[in-house]
């Protein structure tokens, strides 16, 4: 029998503290919107040592990761990496053991989604964009995943996509009908989204281009399917938040913007999810090592920012709030190291570790699931 999950929303004493801070003088050293502390008082403040490290000798650096929850062992999830040398996909079990590498063409835009509909039965999938190929279109490529054995299996060829794309993300699901959408990004500022459907016939995964815009040069791309929203990267702007189905108005609205907060160039985006679509998105900083938080609600206010110690710049992070083990009882957050000595790396941290130094919510019952 699979072992129940304790739902638990931690108070955090510094968190508190912020607050009644926030009622005296000290508000000159302390922003205490959301009771979170500002980037002044974070400046110098790094990331705890890693429970866990994550390395494959045959990679050169991760510039992209993404977690997977397990349906009914939360410590048997996965840890997905991709690297920047050979473009190969690795697949990793939180203990640290290498499960499995994918020959990939230059995966970009690695996510994951749960229980989807394909042939008759649900599986878990994860979808990226190969952008290496001999050719310049790309190809959205989506796998299952095996519970069991814990490795990926490809669903069909892929589906093929708009030139020069260099990274994606799935989005919310269709109420009825389509699988789910993919809204794929590139460089050159054009942004594509296909909605995913099955063929009644073949069985086959097929793409349809729904929506097509542009903005500046684009970068990550994350996607909030509760909130039914896509966040785009303009790295040397901000981050563009908009209406994920097709009839949205584009590009949608700058909600977080270069220059502010000490943010300088926009790289990879993550969510830590809490309990009625509350949370964070967190950016990282293409041209240092630091993490930048915001609330994952209306106008995605700053919430703080933290130094990930021994990371380089524009590092590769994932995170989930959900209770792993007794290890990471509050979740898992990782980052990739910046000179790993054989290979590649990937730093597991507990974050409530990160939290309890910032002053950051810890809540893990959040089910990825649901």
């Amino acid at each position: 029998m699979p072992r129940p999950r304790k739902s638990v929303l931690r108070w955090n004493p510094r968190a508190a503290a912020a607050h009644v801070a926030g009622l005296t003088l000290c508000c000159m050293l302390f922003a205490c919107t959301g009771g979170e502390s500002s980037p002044e008082a974070d400046a110098n403040a790094v990331t705890p040592e890693p429970i866990q490290v994550l390395q494959a000798r045959q990679a050169g650096a991760f510039t992209e990761a993404c977690i997977w929850s397990h349906p009914t062992q939360a410590d048997q999830g996965l840890v997905l990496a991709a690297d920047e040398k050979s473009g190969d996909l690795f697949v990793f079990g939180f203990d640290g053991t290498s499960l499995q590498s994918i020959t990939a063409n230059k995966a970009r835009g690695i996510d994951v989604r749960y229980n989807i509909p394909i042939g008759g039965d649900t599986t878990d999938i994860v979808a990226l964009v190969n952008t290496g190929a001999a050719t310049t279109q790309g190809v959205i490529q989506i796998y299952s995943v095996d519970t069991d054995m814990r490795v990926l299996a490809p669903l069909g060829d892929g589906i093929p996509c708009g030139e020069g794309m260099d990274g994606g993300a799935l989005t919310f699901s269709r109420a009825a009908g389509g699988l789910h959408y993919f809204a794929c990004s590139s460089k050159s500022g054009r942004i594509e989204q296909y909605e995913i459907t099955v063929d009644s016939i073949s069985g086959a995964l097929k793409g349809n281009k729904v929506r097509e815009w542009s903005v500046g040069s684009c970068g990550d791309v994350l996607a909030d399917d509760q909130a039914g929203t896509i966040f785009v990267a303009e790295p040397d702007k901000g981050v563009w938040k908009l209406h994920g189905a097709p009839q949205g108005e584009t590009p949608g609205e700058l909600t977080i913007k270069v220059g502010d907060n000490g943010l300088k160039k926009v790289g990879q985006l993550v969510m830590y999810k809490r309990r009625e679509g509350d949370g964070y998105i967190m950016a990282a900083d293409a041209d240092d090592n630091n993490v930048h938080l915001y609330k994952r609600r209306a106008q995605n206010d700053y919430v703080g920012t933290f130094v990930l110690k021994n990371s380089p710049d524009n590092p590769a992070i994932a995170v989930v709030s959900a209770e792993i083990d007794s290890r990471f009882p509050f979740g898992i957050f990782v980052a990739g190291a910046a000179e790993a000595k054989e290979g590649a790396e990937l730093a597991m941290m507990r974050w409530e570790d990160i939290a309890d130094i910032h002053g950051f919510n810890v809540d893990n019952s959040w089910d990825p699931r649901r």
